[in-house]
């Protein structure tokens, strides 16, 4: 899995600065809680995090994120200070990691 480090400051969105940073971390639904594709998983530094709100817990458990540390960009709002991220590998529609090739 690909990492990223940053220091973030209060208030700052962790989606925006991995964004700006060059990250392209997939965002599908443009940060409105509605998909888990900017999924995360926090490997240092979660107490510079603002909690996860219920309906982000709801949305992670949704999307069968439940591996320790799991955030959504989107939704995970600092508090200050410096963070180490693991991005989740993209996750296949089912019909395409279901599918099998046709014989002739």
């Amino acid at each position: 899995m690909k990492r990223f480090k940053s220091r973030l400051a209060k208030g700052e969105r962790l989606l925006d600065r991995m964004l700006g940073a060059g990250i392209a971390l997939e965002h599908d639904c443009g940060g409105a809680l509605a998909c888990a594709s900017c999924l995360v998983v926090v490997r240092e530094g979660a107490q510079a995090l603002g909690p996860a709100s219920a309906d982000e817990l709801d949305l992670l458990d949704r999307a069968d994120a439940t591996m320790p540390g799991a955030r959504l960009a989107c939704q995970a709002i600092a508090t200050g200070g410096e963070v180490d991220v693991e991005m989740a590998p993209r996750r296949l529609p089912a019909p395409l990691w279901e599918s099998r090739p046709v014989s002739p």
